[in-house]
């Protein structure tokens, strides 16, 4: 590899790492809803994996404890995979064409 070649690498590695901060603060913008139970619970979260809000609709305040416990359970795992799958989806348009190995994970 000569030295051109270094220099290109170099700034196409710039480019990509400018990128992937601008997705990630894009991605800190947006929001998923994870759901459970046809909806009686609903969690907001935000790209960057926080919580913003627990909905329980008035069906799923009547559960017991248990089942509520459960629900939201499901409704956060629902959310978290969404923002997975945004976030894999955001970071890979960031890339610009450079592929990643299977299996490799954001945020790093």
């Amino acid at each position: 590899m000569n030295l051109f070649d270094m220099g290109k690498l170099a700034k196409q590695a710039k480019e990509v790492q400018a990128n992937m901060k601008k997705a990630q603060e894009e991605l800190a913008k947006k929001k998923v809803q994870g759901k459970a139970g046809g909806d009686a619970v609903i969690v907001e979260m935000n790209g960057q994996y926080q919580c913003l809000n627990v909905l329980l609709s008035e069906e799923a305040r009547k559960e017991e404890p248990d089942m509520l416990q459960a629900l939201i359970t499901a409704a956060v795992n629902d959310a978290v995979k969404k923002v997975q799958d945004l976030t894999q989806s955001e970071m890979s348009g960031a890339l610009g064409g450079f592929n990643l190995p299977a299996g490799f994970k954001f945020p790093f």
